[in-house]
């Protein structure tokens, strides 16, 4: 009898033990697939703003949208590239700031005005 208690106390032990690394196993399985579900859709919100900070510069009456890059994380949008002019630098910042979707901009723009050509 008392073997018979010992084994089924075994039983029951390796059971539970299984039973927990399965949950911790599963458990890790979901938060992984989570903080990649998480990653994924962080990458897709921000080139959803860098594409209507970009669409929104191009259609700017002041922008040289060519020479004005712009990349987004975390919602943080940094534009890079040259500015004609102050006032569009300072314009692409607003621009950008008052786009949906952006938490902070780091303007990085240089303000060089463009060559000019001798005919």
């Amino acid at each position: 009898m008392q073997l018979q208690r010992r084994k089924s106390i075994i039983k029951f032990s390796i059971t539970l033990v299984i039973s927990c690394v399965s949950l911790v196993l599963i458990s890790s399985t979901v938060l992984a697939v989570s903080k990649n579900s998480i990653l994924i859709a962080a990458k897709i919100v921000d080139a959803s703003v860098t594409a209507r900070v970009s669409s929104r510069l191009m259609l700017s009456a002041y922008s040289d949208s060519k020479s004005t890059d712009v990349a987004t994380r975390l919602g943080k949008v940094t534009l890079t590239g040259t500015a004609d002019t102050i006032a569009f630098r300072q314009l692409a910042s607003w621009i950008a700031r008052s786009t949906s979707g952006v938490t902070a901009v780091d303007n990085q723009l240089i303000v060089r005005p463009p060559i000019a050509t001798v005919l």
